[in-house]
């Protein structure tokens, strides 16, 4: 008799595909291709997946495998995370939908959980790219199907991991960008980490630990980490400096930390992540006069940010009362200054989120249901946060659309075009067709070596994008924004918004500003905004 796999064998191999993806969740953040921060792919999955982990703790044991593969789908619906989680909740649906009402799973019955997840997954995605993890998944599910009638579950699960290792293997030759990093697909990569913790139980029945020893991937605190617990975020300002002590101190926090970045003359600010702070402190201490010393413990910090963000998304913050009848917008920020400039521009409630903390499909649905109206739209406001606000406009208990704005910059334009008194389609493809007129330009800092045009990028170093590509790389940050507003206008431009986040100082801004009044025709007008977001010293758009 073929052998099956029950509620708990799908249970347990689940359980140990999160823990394995746990703990190598560094290693596919690793492989992320571009240098800019992140919401990183490995960091998202896990906390995708983590979330289904909690409901499979509410089951009862024995529970039928359909009944587990349901708690494993919505789990990771809701918990889904970026562009990479969103298709990974897509692919254990097709577990749900062909396990459903089904005790057990036989061969046939996998067979087609992983033929439909694929094809959730596919339909998804706009225009699916060979090379990725749609690429490792669907040929998984392919050489599976063609030993569906000859061998029992466990062993085209067998068949199922070592096709995907292949098929990852062979994603550089698909994708440009990946051979020339000399990497393979990191959404690809974390999924064949799932596959191989899913074979350890069906073939051995061993659950794959935790690093931590538990039995489950630790999500007690919103998926943050605890090994961010013994690293700090440090910033300080080195006063009359010279270019051998920014060297000093920059070759002390490169080898006592990471993401290290400075900007200024005179007064140089640095930026670093370490686990050191009191020894790169004193080192800085030698090489001048020190100002403005911050030491934040990054754990509480991401804790902090992680409460924000469920505050900010299920408790609503309201410009004024909406009506029942009317259509409320739920915009995606990550700054207090931007926050409020969404509410005055007409937004009923702000969902807190951006690159490198991507908001969750749940979140995006508290925010959606926080607002009283029948009918809402979303503001994505990230290219990786497009399809979790899609998935959650679908589970909303209320009509909402998703306009698919890429920028902070172009989620404003979008704002602006917003028509209460027109009909929710119209006002989709309103704000769409706004928001595809704006360049947005962003400089921000690169978190790891990296090269551009066959030039190597140093970690540290400013990084300018135009419309989330990368324009070109600097040193210095007030010098890269006036090059960048000049390649972002053109003789249309009459004015130039720049907002500055939470690194820079507003006589540091203002600084910029006038030297853009300087730089650019008379005719571009330059409006300064405090939007205090991180990660992102500046947002450029030209109107």
């Amino acid at each position: 008799m073929m052998a099956v796999i029950t509620g708990n064998m799908l249970r347990d191999a689940f359980i140990s595909g999160v823990n394995n993806l746990d703990n190598h969740k560094t290693q596919v953040d690793e492989l992320n291709v571009f240098p800019v921060p992140d919401g990183d792919t490995g960091t998202n999955m896990t906390m995708t997946v983590s979330n289904a982990v909690e409901e499979l703790s509410k089951l009862e044991n024995d529970a039928p495998v359909g009944v587990v593969a349901k708690a494993i789908s919505g789990g990771c619906l809701r918990g889904a995370r970026g562009n990479s989680g969103v298709i990974l909740s897509l692919l254990f649906r097709g577990f749900s939908r062909a396990m459903k009402d089904h005790d057990t799973a036989d061969s046939e019955c996998l067979s087609l959980a992983l033929e439909k997840g694929v094809g959730y997954a596919y339909k998804a995605v706009m225009k699916p790219s060979e090379g990725t993890i749609l690429t490792v998944a669907r040929r998984a599910s392919e050489e599976v199907a063609k030993k569906a009638g000859e061998l029992d579950p466990v062993e085209l699960f067998d068949i199922a991991v070592s096709t995907a290792e292949v098929a990852l293997e062979e994603t550089p030759e698909q994708l440009e960008t990946l051979k020339r990093a000399g990497v393979v697909d990191a959404g690809g990569q974390g999924l064949v980490y799932i596959y191989r913790g899913m074979q350890s139980v069906f073939r051995d029945g061993t659950i794959i630990k935790s690093a931590d020893g538990s039995e489950a991937a630790d999500e007690t605190d919103d998926s943050i980490d605890t090994a961010l617990k013994d690293k700090y975020i440090l910033d300080f300002d080195l006063l009359d400096n010279n270019v051998s002590s920014i060297e000093a101190i920059k070759a002390a926090a490169e080898a006592l930390g990471e993401n290290v970045s400075f900007e200024g003359k005179e007064r140089a600010h640095f930026h670093v992540e370490t686990s050191s702070p009191d020894a790169i402190i004193s080192k800085a201490f030698k090489q001048g006069r020190l100002s403005n010393v911050s030491v934040k413990n990054m754990y509480e910090y991401m804790q902090e940010r992680s409460r924000n963000s469920d505050s900010d998304s299920k408790k609503a913050a309201y410009a004024e009362p909406v009506q029942e009848a009317d259509i409320a917008v739920v915009a995606v920020s990550d700054g207090k200054g931007i926050d409020q400039m969404f509410l005055d521009l007409g937004a009923a409630a702000i969902v807190n989120g951006g690159q490198t903390m991507n908001p969750s499909t749940e979140d995006i649905l508290a925010g959606i249901e926080s607002v009283p109206s029948a009918r809402v739209l979303v503001l994505a406001n990230n290219k990786n946060i497009i399809m979790a606000a899609e998935a959650a406009c679908g589970l909303a208990d209320r009509t909402a659309l998703t306009v698919p704005t890429r920028s902070i910059p172009q989620g404003l334009s979008a704002m602006l075009s917003f028509d209460p008194s027109v009909s929710l389609e119209e006002n989709k493809d309103l704000m769409t067709e706004a928001a595809s007129k704006v360049v947005t330009g962003q400089v921000t800092y690169a978190v790891r070596d990296s090269e551009f045009a066959g030039k190597p990028i140093k970690q540290g170093s400013v990084l300018c994008l135009i419309d989330g590509k990368i324009a070109f790389t600097s040193r210095a940050v007030d010098r890269s924004v006036v090059k960048l507003a000049k390649k972002i206008c053109d003789k249309e431009s009459s004015l130039l918004t720049v907002i500055y986040g939470n690194q820079v100082t507003p006589e540091d801004a203002e600084k910029v500003a006038e030297e853009l009044r300087k730089s650019l025709p008379a005719t571009v007008e330059v409006e300064l905004i405090d939007g205090g977001q991180p990660v992102y010293y500046y947002y450029l758009s030209a109107e």
